[in-house]
């Protein structure tokens, strides 16, 4: 699969739900759900529309009451019924049980260090590299794909942090773990 490339207003939404003051994991998945609906449609949408369905959805999945002034802000510049109807059309076409990159990292940790008790030596500065890089795969849709994003950011944050791996499962040889890992590499380290 090759990233495809975001609209404008699309990089422009990512970078408001990322910088604005809901909390990461919301923020995290109104951007997972601005990339599913992305899969299905490039209609050119007003950005307030866009954020606060997105957010709402977001918001409605995780049980969250802390985006009321986001929300608010997107009103003030759309009418409601536009974010509530996007809204409900996310309801149809985005799957219920969004992960977060995150989530998958402490499984992969734990398949490493199964195989490889040495990869445990520098873990928390290994978990901090992991964390970077998936930060940055929220802004492409590889954030779709949790435990291949979570693989690829494992692979490259062991080449920096120089942990040597003996072992590692067929899932790190799949073809989406090795472009995210590209992907990476080509990004910060080269």
């Amino acid at each position: 699969m090759e990233i495809s490339s975001i609209s404008e207003t699309d990089k422009n939404a990512i970078t408001r739900l990322l910088s604005s003051d809901l909390s990461r994991t919301v923020a995290r998945h109104a951007i997972i759900v601005l990339h599913y609906f992305r899969t299905i449609s490039d209609e050119d949408l007003p950005i307030d529309v866009l954020l606060g369905g997105c957010v709402l959805y977001a918001v409605k999945q995780r049980q969250a009451s802390n985006a009321n002034y986001f929300l608010r802000e997107c009103l003030e510049r759309v009418k409601e019924s536009d974010i509530v109807g996007f809204e409900l059309l996310l309801v149809q076409v985005v799957r219920h049980n969004v992960l977060l990159i995150e989530t998958c990292l402490r499984s992969v940790f734990h398949e490493v260090l199964l195989e490889n008790p040495v990869a445990g030596l520098d873990r928390e500065r290994t978990i901090k590299v992991c964390l970077h890089l998936i930060s940055f795969l929220y802004r492409t849709s590889w954030c779709l794909f949790p435990e291949s994003a979570a693989r690829g950011a494992f692979l490259v944050a062991s080449e920096k942090c120089e942990i040597k791996l003996g072992k590692l499962s067929s899932a790190f040889d799949g073809p989406m773990v090795k472009h995210i890992a590209k992907y990476l590499r080509d990004q910060f380290w080269n």
